[in-house]
């Protein structure tokens, strides 16, 4: 029983010993030299341990000689078919992943929504426009105070001053609307009017 019991123990050292070797040197050739040298000094290894207990050498020599393998075999096998159902896998979830995305409606780009004054210029047939502020809102404090001087309570003097348009540039050719209003827009809500007759 003993015998036997070593032998599994044999075969088990051997398994786990390949396995480390396989993974740290990751080489296959480099894999068999060590395995052979692993094989035949560890086939002695236990010869001799079997010798010890009354077994003849050669016999304990050849007993593990020959089943050490099965560990090594059975590991191969192992090996083999976890890497082919790892590729199969990595197939499997690349083809789905190709399939969604042929599914996936193609989204269009947004084109970025027009600013009011680009809106204007583009649908109005006009070729000649007024170019002004959307409120007095920048001069808003200063005209406040001038309104309160006038006799103006503050809020009537802020809601006056909201709903006033200021006029910057009048006439302007439809040609040259677009860069001035893009110098202003950095500064101001542009308010652009077409001149409906032309050029007045």
């Amino acid at each position: 029983m003993e015998g036997i019991r070593d032998a599994l123990v044999f075969l088990l050292f051997v398994f786990f010993f390949f396995l480390v070797i396989y993974i740290l040197v990751g080489k296959p050739i480099v894999i068999w030299i060590y395995m052979i040298i692993a094989w035949i000094f560890l086939s002695v290894f236990v010869g001799k341990e079997w010798e010890w207990k009354g077994m003849e050498f050669g016999t304990g020599f050849m007993f593990s000689f020959l089943l050490s393998p099965v560990a090594a075999m059975l590991f191969g096998i192992f090996h083999v078919l976890e890497g082919k159902e790892v590729k199969k896998r990595e197939k499997k979830e690349e083809m789905e992943k190709v399939i969604k995305e042929e599914k996936e409606p193609v989204e269009k780009k947004k084109e970025p929504e027009k600013k009011g004054w680009e809106k204007v210029l583009e649908e109005s047939g006009a070729e000649y426009f007024d170019i002004g502020l959307d409120s007095m809102l920048v001069f808003k404090d200063d005209g406040v105070r001038i309104l309160r001087d006038l006799g103006y309570y503050a809020k009537e003097a802020g809601e006056l001053i909201d709903s006033i348009p200021v006029i910057l540039m009048e006439n302007i050719p439809k040609s040259e609307v677009k860069k001035i209003c893009r110098k202003l827009e950095k500064a101001f809500k542009i308010d652009l009017i077409p001149k409906k007759g032309g050029k007045k």
